[in-house]
């Protein structure tokens, strides 16, 4: 829990009907820690369609209790199911609309067994997130028994051939105020009608692609945000508007990419927790830190107690984030930055964020920034949010991190007008807001893998790719005996990895335990009418990356832009040498296939892999650490452990690896629960198997 609300209405109903504030907080804590989840819509519960069945049914007695007849019909109940965003406690659904803005969520249809079962999820949902609907009196009298603040601001509304005066009813007072930006007694009718109607996405799709058209610069960043757009590439390409360099493809590309890979996914708040000992949260010395936690833990970042931190990492901290490892280490007796730690490693997790590249490149412009290492930039963010968490959650902040904050924060915005101040400090309050709800989609918004828009992902299963892919199958049969397979697939074996549902072995990666001109010689004689891309080195390893074709078949007519060259360091290290196109023939020299660059596919059914082969010229034993598993064909195949595979994918720090890293959580740190130990209530969600995860939950 984080800090309570005195204004929360569970919690004034809780006080009132206990009589006391402390058996309130423990009662109201309680319901903060019960299972629910608010997902973007109902197709995210993976429900049969019996189950929904039955969930229509719930709603249509519900109410026939006050208005019978006037129900949806299945249809329609459909289409709320699929569309509107979903609170989920029990078998109670509410359904509604996520102000991303407010962080509200604003109730529109209801479905419950009984009463009483609707009562109860509906203390858990007011007890964990800022809620409005906009009802007549005979719903709003329940509202208002259960603590909820009506605005005296009636809207006449016809429902279904029923005249009737419909109120806004808030979780608070000063929630109206806060939305309206205004005292209750200034609201009007107008605002009213503004803020109650229902979120029409494709109309401003609608009016964002006509913007785009238009060239209107001013009008495309508040229908971005109406949205609830943090993509990159959406910004990227309205700075083009303002350059007047747009073309006619870039517009196509908003609809076609840019909406389908944004605003997917606006809110996702689930409190279970895979990674953390249960002890853990009652270790941790306040609610701010139990609460960063379990937002962590969604990530695969679990949180580990030491007695004495400095002596047994040797570092000069009570805490520590081991990003490759999504390991927090914090001192059992010092806890004090524990927040700056975590606000660290959010702000790493949404490096590619919009919001978060408008943070930093404000701060590279200014001396004592622009020449901070990406770490550095990311430790300064992350005591920027920290301090506000302190903040909204009324935690002291400690003493001996205050002078440094307060230095940062004098520093930073001694060089920034009254305008950029603000935009700043809201954007961290928008960070810092999403945190304490525990709403993981500030960091995984997309449930599309950049570069594959609107193609659904499922969890990678390593066995499962090679069974559908028979040419992949015989590659890692044939190269297993020599080298280590490493990239994104052998993730699959140790953790959570998500791909589009199509080939997930597209090309294939392997770490070599040989020297690169022993690598090279058994690559060639494994496969003799191979097309040689590319070598790219630097001080450590170098990356040979070959095409093939599967046995019978040749490449043919290969043409490759070798213009564009690599550098690190200010260093040339090679060419990206990017295939341009290719044919593959049969025996009989017959074309039976080509390759697309523009989509990355092919026009026939037989395709081409990549191979790429990692060599290092002083080879140590950390760089191929592997584990052994056992293909169901008895083959023994080495994996890369996943640190290895991480290491590099966070060296290069693209968008599409830390996707994955977002994503991914390592079996590793999946909490096991000791056989002794037989209390349930332990874990959050007991019955949550990580093996049997549907599609993307992100």
């Amino acid at each position: 829990m984080a800090c309570v609300n005195p204004n929360n209405p569970v919690f004034q109903n809780l006080a009132k009907k206990l009589g006391s504030y402390m058996l309130a907080e423990i009662e109201f804590s309680r319901l903060q820690d019960e299972n629910f989840v608010i997902q973007n819509n109902g197709t995210f519960l993976n429900v049969p369609e019996e189950e929904r069945k039955q969930i229509f049914e719930n709603y249509v007695n519900l109410m026939d209790r006050k208005r019978e007849g006037k129900a949806i019909d299945f249809k329609k109940f459909n289409q709320v199911f699929d569309n509107l965003q979903v609170f989920k406690h029990k078998n109670t659904y509410i359904f509604g609309e996520w102000d991303s803005k407010n962080n509200v969520f604003k109730g529109r249809l209801m479905s419950s067994p009984n009463i009483k079962e609707l009562y109860g999820a509906l203390d858990v949902l007011f007890a964990n997130v800022d809620f409005v609907a906009s009802v007549p009196s005979d719903i709003g009298s329940m509202l208002e028994r259960k603590g909820l603040y009506k605005l005296n601001v009636g809207k006449e509304y016809n429902f279904r051939g029923e005249e009737m005066i419909k109120n806004l009813y808030f979780s608070t007072k000063e929630l109206a105020e806060k939305i309206f930006d205004t005292p209750v007694e200034n609201i009007s009718l107008k605002q009213v009608q503004n803020y109650d109607k229902f979120f029409n996405y494709w109309g401003l799709i609608g009016k964002l692609k006509s913007a785009y058209e238009a060239k209107k610069f001013d009008e495309i960043f508040p229908l971005l945000k109406e949205l609830g757009i943090y993509d990159y590439n959406a910004y990227k390409l309205s700075k083009k508007v303002k350059q007047g360099k747009i073309t006619n493809e870039d517009i196509e590309t908003v609809v076609k990419e840019i909406i389908k890979n944004s605003a997917i996914n606006k809110v996702n708040i689930d409190k279970t927790d895979l990674v953390n000992n249960p002890k853990i949260y009652e270790e941790l010395n306040n609610d701010l830190n139990k609460t960063l936690a379990s937002y962590l833990s969604n990530f695969g970042i679990k949180t580990e107690m030491l007695e004495d931190i400095q002596d047994k990492l040797g570092i000069d901290s009570f805490a520590h984030i081991d990003i490759l490892n999504k390991i927090l280490y914090v001192d059992k007796n010092k806890q004090d930055n524990y927040p700056q730690q975590a606000g660290k490693v959010i702000a790493f997790m949404m490096q590619h964020n919009p919001i978060m590249q408008e943070i930093t490149s404000k701060m590279k412009r200014l001396s004592m920034f622009k020449n901070l290492e990406k770490d550095e930039l990311f430790e300064a963010v992350g005591d920027l949010i920290s301090q506000e968490l302190y903040k909204k959650t009324n935690t002291e902040l400690p003493k001996d991190l205050l002078e440094a904050i307060k230095n940062l924060i004098r520093q930073f915005f001694d060089f920034l007008n009254d305008i950029q101040m603000s935009r700043i400090n809201k954007n961290i309050g928008f960070i810092a807001d999403n945190i304490l709800i525990e709403n993981q989609s500030l960091i995984t918004q997309s449930v599309f893998k950049p570069g594959s828009p609107g193609k659904k992902v499922l969890k990678v299963s390593l066995q499962e790719a090679l069974k559908s892919d028979s040419f992949g199958n015989s590659v890692v049969e044939k190269m297993a005996k020599y080298f280590i397979l490493t990239g994104s697939v052998t993730l699959a074996e140790q953790g959570t990895i998500f791909r589009p549902n199509e080939n997930q072995i597209h090309d294939l990666d392997w770490v070599s335990p040989l020297s690169r001109e022993e690598s090279i010689k058994i690559f060639n004689e494994l496969y003799p009418n191979n097309k040689y891309i590319r070598n790219i080195y630097n001080q450590e390893y170098q990356t040979d990356t070959w095409l093939i074709a599967p046995e019978g078949y040749k490449i043919e007519n290969l043409q490759i832009d070798t213009s564009k060259k690599v550098f690190r360091n200010g260093v040339e290290v090679g060419s990206t040498n990017k295939i341009l196109g290719y044919d593959i023939v049969d025996k009989d020299g017959n074309i039976v296939s080509s390759y697309i660059p523009l989509t990355d596919s092919h026009t026939g059914k037989v395709e081409a892999k990549l191979i790429d082969i990692f060599t290092y010229e002083n080879i140590k034993e950390e760089q191929t650490k592997s584990k052994e598993i056992t293909l169901e064909s008895g083959t023994k195949l080495k994996i890369a452990d996943w640190r290895n595979t991480f290491a590099a994918k966070l060296e290069f720090g693209r968008l599409k690896d830390i996707w994955d890293y977002n994503r991914f959580i390592p079996t590793d740190n999946i909490y096991k629960k000791p056989v002794s130990e037989t209390d349930e209530k332990d874990l959050r969600n007991p019955d949550y198997d990580p093996d049997n995860e549907p599609s993307c939950p992100f």
